[in-house]
């Protein structure tokens, strides 16, 4: 009769840790993020690039950059919905990504393309509005849009007397070397784009 009730307390105690351990893998299967891969990030709005494309950065930015996945667009003050819009979503991305991996290698880079009207103090004021965290760079030499042109970031205008600004509106995926990844390209939304972000990063682990 004894062992018998041993029997069964063992048992009991075996299902028990069984269905504990079913559990933790099914809620960390839930909270880990799925692996995404090139046919599935197309059709969440990132174009990879395979194989990844160096492109050197200018002087004085690559060392902010070497290390880090560095999300970039484009912006200028005076930019009325797509840069707001896409700061914001950024900044959402940021903060949602604390206590994750990603977080402390994960950065945003605002590349100033307006540099006749927006000074280092305005453009950096108008961008930290957004996210204190985000790195600003003013694009105001011909090699800085050269840069920006062959990341995939295009733009034209701004000097006194042309046409309104026009800008490219994706945003980009560098990798810690320094490498185009792919990029995000609009319609945005937030939670597609965090998604889409952290499949990349674990495919990439």
């Amino acid at each position: 009769m004894v062992d018998t009730k041993r029997g069964v307390y063992w048992t009991v105690v075996g299902l028990a840790l069984f269905v504990a351990l079913v559990l933790t893998f099914f809620v960390r299967s839930l909270t880990q993020p799925r692996p995404l891969y090139e046919q599935d990030l197309r059709s969440n709005g990132f174009l990879l690039e395979r194989p990844p494309r160096s492109v050197p950065a200018p002087d004085g930015l690559s060392e902010r950059l070497v290390g880090h996945w560095t999300l970039v667009t484009l912006g200028y003050t005076r930019c009325v919905d797509g840069c707001p819009n896409q700061l914001a979503l950024l900044a959402t991305m940021q903060r949602n990504l604390a206590g994750t991996a990603f977080a402390q290698d994960t950065q945003v880079l605002v590349l100033g393309i307006d540099p006749e009207a927006d000074s280092s103090a305005h453009l950096r004021g108008y961008v930290e509005a957004f996210d204190p965290r985000f790195l600003v760079h003013r694009l105001t030499s011909e090699a800085g849009r050269e840069w920006a042109h062959e990341l995939g970031l295009w733009y034209s205008g701004g000097a006194p007397g042309s046409p309104p600004i026009a800008r490219s509106e994706q945003v980009v995926l560098l990798d810690p070397q320094l490498r185009v990844h792919g990029a995000f390209v609009p319609p945005f939304e937030s939670g597609r784009f965090q998604l889409t972000y952290k499949g990349i990063r674990a495919a990439e682990r």
